[in-house]
């Protein structure tokens, strides 16, 4: 599935090492600028008890571990493509966006692949942001 870089990765120029990601690891992102939706998912986790630390972080990705893909859903594509999708993990390293990886405390590969398994299932699903919440409740990541 190899596919060449995105253009805003080409222009900026960097791009993420994915050499020390596994299967299942959760990519966190935030906008450099937020818009109005991202502020609000911030704000929401804000007065749901987070520390600043980590309620910056308003989009989460499944990454699946092969060099470059991750398993997500925006709402901006829910509304255009459906919901969950597969695309490069590149698609945000383009300097408008921060990124950080937090990995699940499980014990083995089989359990990181049943995250990844779990995540492909979603494909084409909506977006929900039921989910997104609840999900984002969940403290069972340690940083990377």
């Amino acid at each position: 599935m190899e596919q060449e870089l995105p253009a805003a990765a080409r222009e900026w120029g960097r791009i993420i090492e994915t050499k020390n990601l596994l299967p299942g690891d959760l990519v966190l992102v935030r906008s450099i600028s937020p818009d109005r939706v991202s502020k609000s998912i911030e704000n929401a986790q804000l007065k749901g008890g987070f520390p600043q630390r980590h309620a910056q972080w308003t989009h989460a990705a499944v990454y699946l571990g092969d060099g470059e893909y991750i398993c997500e859903s925006t709402f901006k594509e829910s509304l255009t493509r459906g919901g969950v999708v597969m695309r490069s993990l590149f698609n945000y390293c383009d300097g408008k966006h921060a990124i950080r990886v937090r990995r699940p405390k499980v014990s083995s590969d089989r359990q990181r692949i049943k995250i990844v398994i779990g995540a492909l299932n979603h494909m084409g699903k909506s977006y929900s942001w039921f989910e997104l919440l609840s999900f984002m409740s969940c403290r069972s990541f340690d940083l990377i």
